[in-house]
């Protein structure tokens, strides 16, 4: 079973690799990607000048931490920083292993989310900071260590603080404000630094940016709702569609208000049903619905940005998996598909026009909301995974840890029956003891284990 085990993770690391190492590296040097903009905001730092005097929009935190990249050439910096995104989604896989349920049905959907999964070649190729969230986030889904993760990516994306509310459902109030005083520390003292140490501009030159942009690949409801403010004469693609990628965007201000406020509506709603539905004891479902609303409601989620989902998705497979429930693993694996593999999008956007534009949109709404659902409906369905154990390496006379209250009970009625055989065992004449004797009517503990524990003893007749 173990040369299996090592077989298969073997296999689904070579996909892993194939795919988004060796089929994204020529696309490295081909364009600057947003990787471009990033090392050029850490060398404008390190020169002493704004780095959001080109066009930057991001929180302040960002320049800083491109800073020591800045110090290298780009080809050398690119090359790190593509490392750097495979060793956080390597990191994540492995953090989020043992939350999923430390079996083997946690390994092979961390494994075959990450090795099939699409999303994650177009981040590595354009540089971006979904890697890095995306360990965050993994983090944050280990329960002690949750509010400074959650922090962290809060100072660098803005849109997980929403995640925080997890922590608020939850009744965990130390990790809520270790989480909001970090989140607020990594946003306040870089623009403070950068007040001191740069000239202006010391913010987004087009702030409004934030509030939304009909770029077709703006794959959020409020994108949605902005995309259907237009009339599109002859099905052509607006021009305000085809600029949205740029942050010198401009919109009329009603245009940004019909996105804003849409964010607002599905944030709120969502919020209720997650307080509603979900089980705040259950922390991987909780934040995995959490991010999967945070990508509805965001003014901004890029396609990309659905890398952000795959703990979700690995939950709701191992889930199928252990269950055996295949009709609904294939399920899951056409949400997979068609919300993380750009091969879909491309089909949708095949033909070009207005008209097929709406349509990876209206897809990633709209799968995005059965993910948040199943989620929903997850947390509830029953206790959450634990690690198999192997019965073989239990013994009465040691604890078995991290179990209930009812193992413990068991353990100490055993360890008191295996302690009796050792006292009687000592005397031949008490070798044997009468029939009538039995344990099992002694504790009003049930335990199947203490009858082989009896039978080896002697105090319970073999049957037959």
């Amino acid at each position: 079973m173990r040369r299996t085990v090592w077989l298969l993770g073997l296999a689904f690391l070579g996909v892993y690799l194939y795919r988004n190492g060796v089929v994204v590296w020529p696309f490295l040097f081909r364009s600057v990607g947003d990787f471009g903009n990033h090392h050029e905001a850490g060398q404008a730092l390190l020169r002493g000048e704004s780095p959001f005097a080109n066009w930057l929009n991001y929180p302040p935190l960002l320049p800083f931490l491109m800073a020591p990249l800045a110090l290298l050439d780009y080809e050398t910096a690119r090359i790190v920083w593509f490392l750097a995104g495979h060793a956080c989604l390597l990191g994540a896989a492995l953090l989020l292993w043992r939350p999923l349920g430390g079996d083997l049905a946690a390994f092979v959907a961390v494994g075959a989310v990450w090795a099939f999964a699409g999303a994650a070649q177009e981040s590595l190729g354009l540089g971006q900071m979904t890697p890095l969230l995306l360990l965050l986030v993994a983090w944050a889904m280990q329960p002690a260590r949750s509010g400074t993760a959650l922090g962290l990516a809060t100072a660098l994306k803005l849109w997980p603080g929403v995640l925080l509310a997890g922590d608020l459902l939850a009744s965990r109030w130390r990790a809520l404000w270790t989480g909001i005083v970090v989140a607020v520390l990594g946003v306040a003292v870089p623009q403070l630094l950068l007040m001191a140490l740069t000239p202006p501009p010391w913010g987004p030159l087009n702030s409004k940016y934030w509030m939304g942009t009909p770029a077709p690949l703006n794959v959020s409801i409020p994108a949605t709702a902005l995309r259907l403010t237009y009339s599109p004469s002859d099905g052509e693609v607006p021009k305000d569609w085809e600029a949205g990628n740029h942050t010198a965007l401009r919109l009329p201000d009603w245009r940004w208000a019909v996105s804003a406020a849409t964010a607002g509506v599905v944030l709120v709603a969502g919020l209720l049903l997650v307080a509603r539905f979900a089980d705040p004891g259950n922390r991987v479902p909780l934040l995995a619905s959490l991010v999967a609303l945070a990508l509805l409601a965001s003014p901004i989620a890029w396609y990309h940005y659905q890398m952000m989902q795959f703990p979700g998705l690995a939950w709701l497979t191992a889930d199928a998996f252990r269950r055996r429930a295949w009709s609904r693993l294939a399920g899951v694996t056409a949400l997979e598909i068609g919300l993380t593999r750009p091969e879909v999008r491309d089909l949708l956007l095949a033909g070009g026009g207005a008209g097929r534009a709406l349509l990876p949109g209206l897809l990633a709404a709209a799968l995005g909301i059965v993910l948040f659902g199943l989620l929903l409906g997850s947390g509830r369905s029953g206790e959450p995974p634990r690690r198999a154990r192997n019965p073989s390496r239990r013994h009465p006379g040691n604890p078995p840890g991290g179990e209930n209250c009812m193992d413990l009970r068991r353990w100490l009625t055993a360890t008191l029956a295996s302690s009796r055989i050792e006292d009687n065992s000592e005397t031949p004449e008490h070798g044997f003891q009468s029939p009538d004797y039995d344990t099992r009517d002694r504790s009003p503990f049930p335990s199947p284990g203490r009858d082989a524990i009896a039978r080896r003893g002697r105090l319970v007749p073999e049957p037959g």
